[in-house]
Parts: C-alpha cells; sequence; structure tokens
C-alpha cells in the first residue's frame, strides 16, 4: 500500500484558480474579453511538449519517461542533476497563455506553502522543488507522487476501501484543508479523487486493494496544489 498526496505528478493536480484567497486575491486579473472566438481556441487541440530521452531542461534536469499526459501539460520523470540521488517530477505546461498563467499563480502559492511547511507534513501538498521556463514553455519542478486515488480506484473495478483506510484519508485530508484556512487564508475548491495522489511510485497491487491478508493502512495523502 502506497502513500498518498493530494496534488499530482502526473498531472492531477488542481489549477491554481482554483484556490481563492480572503486576504490576498491571487486570480489572475480577468480583462475585457474580445467578441468572438477566444485567443487560445486555435490551440484547443492538445499538443504536448515534444521531450526527449536524456535531454537536460533548465541545465539541471534529464530526462528519463514519460508519466503521463493531462489538460494543461505533460509530466516527466527526470534525474536532478544537481541532487545525483532525487528524482523528479516536470510538469512542462502546454504553450497556451492561460495555461501558463495559471501555473506561475500556482508556483507562487506551492512557493508560499512550503515556507510556512517546508516538509509538507502539515499541508500535505506536494513539495514543489523549482519553476524554470523552457522556450515557450513553463516548467515546475515536484517531488515524484504515484497514482491518483481515482485512477487506484478504476484499476481496482471500484471496488471500496475499508473503513479504517477511509478515515485516514478524510483525517489527512481535513488536515491538508485546515492549513490552508489558518495558515494561507485559502480555500481549496476541487478536491475530488483526481486530485489525491498516492506517495509511492510503486504500482498499485490488486492483492493490496482492498486490504486483504493484513494490508496495513500506511497510505498518506497531499492537499491539491497544482
Amino acid at each position: 500500500g502506497g502513500r498518498r498526496r493530494d496534488a499530482s505528478s502526473e498531472d492531477r493536480s488542481p489549477q491554481s484558480s482554483e484556490y481563492s484567497s480572503s486576504s490576498d486575491s491571487r486570480a489572475s486579473s480577468g480583462g475585457k474579453k474580445a467578441a468572438g472566438k477566444s485567443a487560445d481556441s486555435d490551440k484547443d487541440e492538445i499538443v504536448h511538449f515534444a521531450w526527449q530521452k536524456g535531454a537536460v531542461l533548465n541545465s539541471r534536469y534529464r530526462m528519463q519517461r514519460l508519466l503521463g499526459d493531462g489538460t494543461f501539460g505533460r509530466v516527466l520523470l527526470a534525474q536532478d542533476q544537481h541532487e545525483t540521488s532525487r528524482q523528479v517530477a516536470v510538469k512542462v505546461i502546454r504553450d497556451v497563455k492561460r495555461y501558463v498563467e495559471n501555473a506561475k499563480i500556482e508556483a507562487d502559492i506551492l512557493k508560499d506553502i512550503r515556507r510556512r511547511d517546508p516538509e509538507g507534513q502539515s499541508s500535505r501538498s506536494a513539495i514543489m522543488y523549482d519553476s524554470f521556463t523552457h522556450g515557450r514553455h513553463f516548467c515546475l519542478v515536484f517531488e515524484p507522487c504515484g497514482t491518483s486515488l481515482y485512477d487506484f480506484l478504476k484499476k481496482n473495478s471500484f471496488r471500496g476501501f475499508w473503513l479504517q483506510d477511509i478515515q485516514t484519508f478524510a483525517r489527512q485530508s481535513l488536515g491538508a484543508l485546515a492549513f490552508l484556512h489558518e495558515h494561507m487564508q485559502m480555500t481549496h475548491t476541487d478536491l475530488k479523487p483526481e486530485n489525491i495522489l498516492l506517495e509511492s511510485m510503486e504500482p498499485p497491487r490488486p492483492a493490496d486493494f482492498p486490504r486483504e491478508a493484513g494490508w496495513k493502512a500506511s497510505s498518506k495523502t497531499r492537499a491539491g496544489a497544482g
């Protein structure tokens, strides 16, 4: 059984616009939209960053393999050449203006969270190590996480969790929400199974779910943050 984090290495994290703040407006400023098609309407066809194994981004992150694709970008597993023992998940945002703007807001929020909770123990948010621009793509660098809770359920034919596991997930998720409310004056508005990630990169095994042969509830969650 893996541990959980709410927020995604596999591009499952909620957009930064899914947070609201009662004390500090973080939403991107909205100007008047021209009539007709939006500026990004011609980019509705999803085109992701073309990556190559072994390529190095930001003179630091050596690409290893694809972790997943999503609406907002592509997530790649990489080796941090400055921290040789560390693998990271590099989220490469699509070259679409509104997605890049949201990702930059997301990065600012995650930096604020990490300043208040460096190890992510209270916020349960996925830890962002770095952010940078590569050509026309904005990139965020996260700790690598496992599959989303939704995908975990889907792979196991949506068989239910044991009650003690649900209690663990709920306790950790509520703790994450409390951290955002009390320390960040923010509200998470899109908490759902797709935005809750297992911490472990190991794929879930059917024998481990639901709990069989004394499977222990060691799962931990991270609140969606990006």
